[in-house]
């Protein structure tokens, strides 16, 4: 894994029930947390199967996306809408929430959409069955899956009691040492949302506080080229008279 100069590595998860068949169905208690059995990955987080919990071990920001495969199990007298969501400790995720309808016995597939989000360090996140209770048809969960990578690491925005902590240590320390440049570019990546390093792409932070990447230059520039210079003849040219 590509690590950058501030230390930052992108945290990844994937949990999967691994194909283990879930039902749902009027006798059971909504929201219903979508089970999960194995995870892989398990990068800067904590993977609690009897709870179906994800815990993230560091704070920053991250790609959400969860994806399904359920068949309506019984002739429903009705035809649902199911809702399915992510909670961050409890409270829904507004943007995850998906939501569709059951009107026949056909296996279904559904993904969310990729969402970006905020989480600091210790918060836990479910996936459920927000909607509709009860359930008034029978539902078979026979595939589902949820994966996280992290996009950065934390900054100044977060609202963290960590990142609060923090930056309140940082501004005390830069008061008391010296305005050089080199604490200044060293504190960049306390500061600033840190992405690991690509030996493709310019350095993170030169791209940012800096020019920026170096142009290159094309091979059919319009510089004046060197004249090249012929080697002198062996022996004298002569005048011919006509």
């Amino acid at each position: 894994m590509n690590i950058d100069e501030c230390g930052f590595n992108a945290g990844h998860i994937y949990v999967t029930n691994d194909f283990i068949q879930q039902f749902i169905d009027s006798n059971s208690t909504v929201p219903v947390t979508i089970n999960f059995n194995s995870a892989k990955s398990t990068n800067h987080f904590i993977f609690f199967p009897a709870q179906d919990v994800i815990e993230f071990k560091r704070t920053g920001l991250f790609l959400l996306q969860f994806s399904l495969q359920l068949t309506n199990a019984s002739v429903p007298s009705v035809t649902p809408n199911l809702r399915f969501e992510l909670r961050k400790n409890g409270a829904t995720l507004i943007d995850s929430q998906t939501t569709f309808s059951v009107d026949s016995a056909d296996t279904l597939y559904v993904t969310s959409t990729l969402l970006s989000q905020e989480f600091c360090k210790g918060d836990r996140l479910q996936l459920v069955l927000s909607s509709p209770n009860p359930v008034p048809v029978i539902i078979r969960i026979e595939f589902a899956s949820l994966t996280i990578f992290q996009i950065a690491s934390k900054t100044n925005n977060f609202n963290c009691e960590e990142s609060s902590s923090s930056s309140s240590s940082s501004s005390s320390s830069s008061s008391s040492s010296s305005s050089s440049s080199s604490s200044s570019s060293s504190s960049l990546c306390s500061s600033s949302l840190a992405i690991p390093s690509s030996p493709s792409i310019c350095n993170f932070k030169e791209s940012l506080f800096t020019k920026g990447c170096p142009k290159k230059k094309h091979p059919h520039s319009t510089k004046k080229r060197n004249k090249v210079l012929l080697p002198e003849p062996k022996y004298p040219l002569q005048k011919w008279k006509y």
